[in-house]
């Protein structure tokens, strides 16, 4: 398959996972244990750097970053969906950083989080992994033409 449309399959599995990324943010636990340390977390409120915050703005916060980088994700592969077929080889720089990343986020998955989490940035691993490779492919092509 050409990269271009694994890389157009990795923005929608990053798009999927922003929106499921977004709606835990947005809908924490309210009952039980979990709720009672979302509230604690609410309460504890300190000083940093002139303004006062609390672990939940924090927590909430870089729920958000998340989600936020998630949609750069999958936005720089379809860009690179697009990149890639004029030039493979102006591609690979950026699709190796990609790479890099969706390892990242599924080694953080593996390690922190549940199995939602995990299927989905192993599959975003998939996805780079082929359009990598198929980038390269399509490189050494373009050096030989």
């Amino acid at each position: 398959m050409k990269a271009s449309v694994w890389l157009r399959v990795l923005a929608a599995i990053m798009v999927f996972f922003t929106f499921g990324h977004t709606m835990g943010v947005l809908n924490p636990p309210a009952d039980g244990p979990a709720g009672q340390a979302l509230d604690a977390m609410r309460r504890a409120r300190f000083p940093i750097m002139g303004f006062e915050r609390s672990y939940w703005e924090f927590y909430r916060g870089f729920g958000f970053f998340v989600s936020l980088e998630f949609v750069l994700f999958a936005i720089i592969a379809y860009q690179l969906s697009v990149i890639g077929r004029r030039s493979p080889s102006a591609a690979l720089p950026l699709m190796v950083t990609l790479e890099i990343g969706c390892i990242g986020t599924a080694m953080l998955s593996w390690i922190y989080f549940f199995s939602a989490p995990m299927i989905t940035s192993l599959v975003a691993v998939v996805c780079a992994t082929a359009a990598l490779v198929a980038l390269i492919r399509d490189a050494r092509l373009e050096v030989r033409a």
